[in-house]
């Protein structure tokens, strides 16, 4: 029902009232809309690059703000790297082709860095199946999984000040690589164990072995107050991220209502 009323309305209506002024993610991130979101420049930024045609580049300001922090700091890191992304959301929210969720700007699938046999940064496998020894095959190539890049990936995520991360998908596999690379290399133990928590491959959807899927959680009540915020809420996250109260947001009956007043 909040989707159907998403896509019903359009310009200066009611529904702009209910998500208070500031707009941003309404409803949950397989059931909600984006009021207010911002394009992800497509040309013209350091450090990222879009690897598809369609018009999702659309997001909350604090995830597409996240994208540019990443690509920045893993450019940094690496110089001459390109991070890869594909779907934010489109324009406005709602459901959008191939997802169950990236409804509300709060989702981001971002390819892995892969490099080829002589250990050269490669693009010829983006969205290339990894096992779990992080290797792709193609019709008459070999690809790796990048551990360092990949891993830098997810610490600039987790060192983000503008965005609270509270899941990075990705197959178990390439989730253990990961940890291992991190531990090996001496990098930061809470980070290491926050990262442990927050990289998961999820029950209902794709392993994820071939791209992250990143989701952030809600903005503070008082920028978006109709977002709708599930669980589980990390023990680091709970101080900042307080669940808006049922009264806040807006029922079936109401998003009905408000959809017939603008058509």
């Amino acid at each position: 029902m909040l989707v159907a009323a998403g896509t019903l309305l359009s310009g200066c209506t009611p529904w702009m009232a209910i998500t208070s002024e500031a707009g941003g993610p309404v409803g949950s991130t397989s059931n909600g809309v984006l009021v207010g979101g911002r394009a992800l420049p497509a040309e013209g930024a350091d450090g990222y690059a879009f690897y598809h045609q369609r018009d999702r580049r659309y997001g909350s300001l604090a995830l597409t703000a996240l994208v540019e922090d990443v690509a920045r700091d893993v450019s940094s890191a690496y110089p001459g790297s390109v991070l890869q992304v594909r779907d934010l959301s489109g324009d406005g929210g709602g459901r959008i082709s191939g997802h169950h969720s990236h409804r509300t700007g709060m989702d981001v699938d971002l390819a892995f860095f892969v490099r080829n046999p002589k250990k050269k940064s490669t693009r010829e496998f983006v969205l290339a199946k990894h096992d779990a020894l992080g290797v792709a095959v193609g019709d008459h190539a070999v690809a790796y999984f990048d551990t360092p890049k990949n891993w830098a990936v997810v610490e600039a995520l987790l060192s983000s000040n503008h965005a609270d991360i509270q899941w990075i998908f990705i197959s178990k596999g390439l989730k253990a690589r990961l940890l291992a690379y991190a531990l090996a290399a001496g990098k930061d133990v809470e980070l290491i164990e926050k990262a442990s928590m927050i990289l998961h491959q999820p029950k209902d959807s794709a392993i994820h072995n071939d791209h992250f899927h990143v989701r952030i959680f809600c903005p503070p009540v008082d920028v978006a107050p109709a977002c709708e915020q599930r669980k589980p809420i990390w023990p680091w996250i709970k101080e900042k991220q307080t669940p808006p109260p049922a009264s806040v947001l807006p029922s079936d009956h109401q998003l009905m209502a408000l959809a017939l007043e603008g058509l």
